[in-house]
């Protein structure tokens, strides 16, 4: 029953999750994944300061589906999809295909369904690392040299999104137990992809802006944002377990659940319980070296949890025991599954939606999630579909736009293209000094030999990693300043976002 009661919630959350806007990180990485289709490369042709597998992976989904924020949602729920189905299999495989259906469920509640939170790499990545861990313990003997390689692009790929995924290498070694043979075809199928991307980019002049991004503008601004002391590194250390965001009900349900299931492991399966605990230890490394916090950063150890998890349910499920010990254990089981069905979060991204489509919300509160929500990290979607619209209403379709803010999501709402690399205005305002100024000058030389028909400011794009909005900053901007109070016009405003049409001749 509560499997189909899970097949039920999933298929009443898709259309709502596919019918949810874009947030600001997908928006950014969508900036950079357009470039690469229109036949740039990251950093070159569209500044990020994230690796470039995160923008790659990007261009493949909007390449596969679309350029749109549906495209989107739709190749994250196919990647979701193939994640499910992967842990399905493999468990097939190893005779315990109900234990692979419910990792692949629970992986799906922990990811959440909030808008800001799902369509991220990291969950990406946290799939395809589940999968690597989930092939290297369940078929140990019959993993081929290709499957070795495999996993070892798996690791590059992590690592070319973010260098602190190398953190996730430990696991391989637990998993193939030092044969050094099999480590050496992992170590090949990394160093293939890393060596085929470096190969691109130096092809193409471009490894000095590869560096000046992902290393220089990191090392220097980005990592060192904000003051540290006791009470933020022991934050950082047991956030993820502790209050993990909005889903933390479901992540609370879960922990519990995998204990159960880490316990029953560590009796029956050594050897997987200590390549799960080693991914999971090696997971929330990852996610507390991004010093930020947010919840998808530890997905990773939210998927072994998940792993963890289903071996307590599914031997709830199948085990014939009826001794008080193992009936205290089922009952409490049975009784956490289903308080894991009523607080988990995507029901209520559902029922947001269905409530909405059904006349009984009014599309106020439905956007709710995606707006007045969001006001701390000073992104309203609402606001930012009108004054997409109006520019794409106000302007040709080959005619540019840049913005000066956070949200580059404005580009794939308006359809239409930045004149300069830096598709939204962090480059500047996340650093300082010498490297400020050079990216300043970038931006003037690029307006002024490809003069945008608009330039969208925004107002309230304060957040944990920008101290001032995009408006209060323009005043350490005078350049652009006075060429939009020289050139332009202001021609649309609401709360967070001002749009200036260029002065006719």
């Amino acid at each position: 029953m509560s499997l189909v009661i899970s097949a039920l919630i999933f298929l009443a959350w898709l259309p709502a999750n596919l019918a949810m806007p874009l947030a600001r990180d997908q928006g950014i990485f969508a900036f950079v994944g357009q470039a690469i289709l229109d036949g740039g490369l990251p950093y070159i042709d569209a500044w990020e300061h994230k690796g470039p597998a995160t923008h790659a992976l990007y261009a493949i989904g909007m390449g596969l589906f679309g350029s749109t924020a549906l495209g989107i949602r739709l190749f994250d729920v196919a990647l979701t999809i193939a994640m499910a189905t992967g842990t399905w299999a493999l468990g097939r495989a190893s005779g315990r295909p109900l234990w692979g259906l419910l990792t692949g469920f629970f992986v799906w509640i922990a990811v959440g369904g909030k808008f800001w939170h799902t369509a991220q790499v990291e969950n990406w990545l946290a799939y395809a690392y589940l999968l690597s861990m989930l092939a290297l313990w369940l078929e140990p003997t019959r993993t081929s040299r290709v499957a070795l390689a495999a996993v070892g692009a798996v690791l590059a790929i992590g690592t070319l999104i973010k260098p602190n995924f190398v953190l996730m290498a430990p696991m391989v070694l637990v998993a193939c137990g030092w044969r050094w043979r099999d480590l050496a075809w992992v170590a090949g199928g990394g160093a293939a992809v890393i060596g085929a991307t470096f190969a691109v980019f130096a092809a193409a002049g471009g490894l000095g802006a590869l560096w000046d991004a992902v290393v220089v503008f990191n090392l220097g601004s980005h990592v060192t944002r904000g003051t540290w002391s006791v009470s933020r590194v022991l934050n950082l250390l047991i956030e993820p377990f502790a209050w993990p965001d909005e889903n933390v009900p479901a992540i609370w349900v879960l922990e519990a659940l995998a204990l159960i299931g880490a316990s029953l492991m560590w009796r029956s399966d050594r050897r997987g319980f200590w390549i799960l605990t080693s991914g999971a230890i090696c997971g929330w490394l990852t996610g507390i070296s991004q010093v930020k916090g947010f919840y998808y950063h530890s997905m990773t150890m939210y998927a072994v949890f998940a792993a963890f998890a289903a071996e307590a349910v599914s031997r709830a499920l199948r085990d014939d025991g009826r001794d008080l010990r193992t009936l205290l254990r089922e009952g409490f089981v049975a009784f956490v599954l289903v308080v894991l069905l009523v607080v988990m979060q995507p029901l209520y991204s559902a029922v947001n939606w269905w409530q909405h489509t059904l006349g009984r919300k009014s599309a106020a509160e439905y956007e709710r999630p995606f707006c007045e929500e969001q006001r701390e990290l000073g992104f309203c979607h609402r606001e930012l579909a009108a004054a997409a619209r109006f520019v794409r209403d106000s302007t040709a379709p080959h005619e540019l736009m840049y913005l000066w803010g956070m949200d580059a999501l404005m580009h794939l709402e308006a359809r239409r293209r930045s004149p300069t690399r830096f598709g939204f205005h962090y480059a500047i305002v996340g650093s300082s000094g010498s490297y400020a100024a050079s990216k300043k000058a970038e931006v003037m030389a690029a307006l002024a030999a490809r003069p945008p028909a608009a330039i969208v400011v925004q107002e309230l794009d304060r957040s944990n990693i920008t101290p001032l909005t995009a408006r209060e900053a323009l005043a350490d901007f005078p350049a652009l300043q006075g060429l939009i109070e020289r050139d332009y016009r202001q021609a649309f405003a609401n709360s967070n976002f001002t749009v200036y049409l260029r002065r006719g001749p």
